[in-house]
C-alpha cells in the first residue's frame, strides 16, 4: 500500500497554529467569570504569591483558559507584524507572551471586551520582539514603532499634497520636532555585519571589500625607512644644495626664486642643484643597500663637495696581452 503525502504542513509553526484554532471561544460570561478568578489571584491582600494555594490555583487556571482560548488573536496580529528578520515562531511565541501578561492585568469590572485590552498588549509584545532582534541597537519601543509611524504618514501626505512632502510636514504630521526627526532617520539606518557572507563572488566577507587605511605594514616600513635614509642623506648636503633639492627640485619654487633668495646667479643655483641630487644618489645608495661606496664614489662625492666637475667612472683596463678569460 503505497503512502500518500499529505498536503498540510507538519512544521511546528502550522501544528501550533491549527491547535490555537480547535480551542473554542470564549462566551461574555466565561470570559467575566474567569476575569474575576484571575483578578482574585492577582490583586489578593497579600500578593499574587502570597494568596492562598486554592486561590493560586484557581486564578492560574483562569488565565490559562483565557490564554488558550485567545491565541487566534496572537497568530492574527504576529501575521500582520510579520518581519524578514524575524522568524514566524519567535513572534509567536512573543505574542503569546504579551497575550498571558494580558490575561492577568484584565479587569472585567471595566466593561470592555478582554480582546480588545489583550490586543494592545499582544502587538507592543511582537514589536518588540522584532526591535530586539532586527536591529543592532535596541531602542525602546515608542522610539521602534516611530519609523512604521512615519512612514505611513509620508505615504498619507503623498497621497493628499500629490508631492513629496518636505521633513518639516512630515514631523508635524507625527507629533514630533524637525530636529528629532532627522536624529531617528540617522539612527535607523540599516547596519551590517562585516563577517556577512557576499552571496556572489569567492565567499569573502564585507570586511574584504573594505580598503586597509593605513596600507600594507611592509610598506609603511620600507617608507619610513626610506625617509629616515633621506633626512640623514639631506644633512650632509651644504646649505645651498639642500636649498635648493629641497625647494626647486623637492618642492614648488621657481629656480630664480631659490637663487634670489641666496643671492647667486640661475646658473650657480641649477649647478649646486644638480650637484646635490648627484650626491644624494650616492649617499642613499649606500644607506639603503648597506654596501659600502667604491672609490669612484667617495671620490666624486668629494669633488661634489668641493664644487668641482665630476669625471666619468673609467673602464678597467686589462694587461697587455691579456685576454680576460681565466686559462
Amino acid at each position: 500500500m503505497t503512502h500518500q503525502p499529505s498536503n498540510q504542513s507538519t512544521d511546528s509553526v502550522t501544528l501550533w497554529i491549527n491547535a490555537a484554532g480547535r480551542v473554542p471561544l470564549l462566551t461574555a460570561a466565561e470570559e467575566l467569570h474567569l476575569g474575576n478568578l484571575v483578578q482574585a489571584w492577582q490583586c489578593h491582600e497579600a500578593g499574587p504569591d502570597g494568596a492562598p494555594a486554592s486561590v493560586i490555583r484557581r486564578g492560574r487556571r483562569a488565565r490559562d483558559r483565557i490564554v488558550t482560548a485567545n491565541l487566534r488573536l496572537v497568530v492574527a496580529i504576529a501575521n500582520n507584524c510579520r518581519n524578514a528578520k524575524v522568524r514566524q515562531e519567535d513572534l509567536l511565541q512573543a505574542g503569546a507572551i504579551g497575550l498571558q501578561r494580558a490575561a492577568e492585568k484584565f479587569d472585567p469590572s471595566r466593561g470592555y471586551k478582554f480582546s480588545t485590552y489583550a490586543y494592545w498588549w499582544i502587538k507592543q509584545s511582537c514589536y518588540r520582539e522584532i526591535h530586539g532582534i532586527a536591529n543592532l541597537i535596541r531602542m525602546p519601543s515608542h522610539i521602534g514603532e516611530l519609523p512604521s509611524k512615519i512612514g505611513k504618514a509620508t505615504e498619507r501626505l503623498r497621497i493628499e499634497l500629490g508631492r513629496c512632502p518636505t521633513t518639516a510636514e512630515i514631523a508635524e504630521a507625527v507629533g514630533i520636532r524637525k530636529e528629532e526627526l532627522l536624529t531617528l532617520w540617522e539612527r535607523s539606518a540599516p547596519v551590517e555585519s562585516l563577517d556577512r557572507q557576499l552571496q556572489h563572488g569567492d565567499g569573502g566577507t564585507f570586511a574584504d571589500l573594505i580598503p586597509a587605511e593605513q596600507g600594507d605594514p611592509l610598506d609603511s616600513a620600507m617608507a619610513a625607512e626610506e625617509a629616515t635614509a633621506l633626512d640623514a642623506a639631506l644633512d650632509l648636503l651644504t646649505p645651498e644644495q639642500r636649498a635648493v633639492v629641497l625647494r626647486y627640485h623637492g618642492g614648488s619654487d621657481q629656480l630664480m626664486t631659490v637663487a634670489a633668495d641666496l643671492g647667486i646667479t640661475r646658473d650657480k643655483a641649477g649647478k649646486l642643484g644638480r650637484q646635490g641630487l648627484n650626491r644624494l644618489r650616492i649617499l642613499l645608495r649606500d644607506q639603503l643597500t648597506g654596501q659600502p661606496p667604491t672609490r669612484d664614489d667617495q671620490t666624486g662625492a668629494l669633488q661634489m663637495a668641493l664644487g668641482l666637475p665630476v669625471a666619468p667612472a673609467s673602464e678597467p683596463s686589462l694587461a697587455p696581452g691579456a685576454t680576460g678569460f681565466p686559462g
